[in-house]
């Protein structure tokens, strides 16, 4: 299997970073991956002594994370992971779909050959764990794909705009349920939106996405609570 760092995993780099960047990362991943449950409350004190640095830098990587949607800080109150509503999630899948099929019909002219061999190889090493039973790691590559293919846009502009609900739509994936049947229908959909884009198949490969995402709108609508 091609060893692959996915796209939303933290990174070691050799540039020094600032340490409340550096403590952002981790509360990221913590989150992204479900760690830490959506909606909630984290304790800077606890937070403090599991990462044994003070609270000023933790105070500062909160509110990293609350610009970037992450987290909610309440006066008064605390500060909680995020917890979309019903029609948050609506508006998240909706401005996913938006951007994801942007991004196909620019990357079927695009046509960067290295960028559709990476989507292949996901779809590769997502079958693989899958026979692994290793789903969790097939979330990671999901996310991966989708990004990528945002990344096979060529567009600077739409590439950053898809990073501001990258990591809401991944931690959102807890929520769904971690069964072989879900997942090889979602890595059989990739192929299939793939083979649209590499045939430059724009009408069919923008009905795939729109099914595919709104597949997993229903079901993580079917998983939200009425408010």
């Amino acid at each position: 299997m091609t060893t692959q760092r996915s796209a939303s995993q933290p990174v070691v780099s050799l540039r020094p970073e600032p340490m409340k960047a550096r403590i952002a990362e981790i509360l990221r991943v913590k989150i992204v991956s479900g760690e830490y449950a959506l909606g909630e409350q984290l304790s800077e004190k606890t937070i403090s002594a599991e990462l044994g640095v003070s609270r000023t830098p933790i105070r500062e990587a909160l509110l990293l994370l609350e610009r970037n949607g992450l987290l909610v800080i309440k006066p008064q109150s605390g500060t909680y992971v995020f917890n979309p509503s019903r029609v948050d999630t609506m508006h998240l899948c909706t401005m996913r779909s938006i951007l994801e099929i942007a991004a196909i019909k620019l990357a079927a002219d695009f046509q960067d050959e290295l960028v559709l061999k990476r989507l292949a190889e996901i779809i590769k090493d997502s079958n693989e764990l899958l026979e692994e039973g290793s789903y969790e790691d097939c979330h990671w590559l999901d996310t991966d794909f989708h990004v990528t293919l945002i990344e096979a846009s060529g567009n600077p502009f739409l590439i950053d705009s898809y990073k501001i609900i990258a990591d809401r739509s991944h931690a959102l994936r807890q929520l769904l349920p971690l069964t072989r049947k879900r997942i090889s229908r979602a890595i059989k959909e990739h192929k299939q939106i793939l083979q649209a884009v590499r045939t430059k198949n724009l009408t069919r490969a923008e009905e795939l996405l729109t099914n595919h995402v709104g597949n997993v709108e229903a079901m993580l609508l079917d998983h939200t609570p009425e408010t």
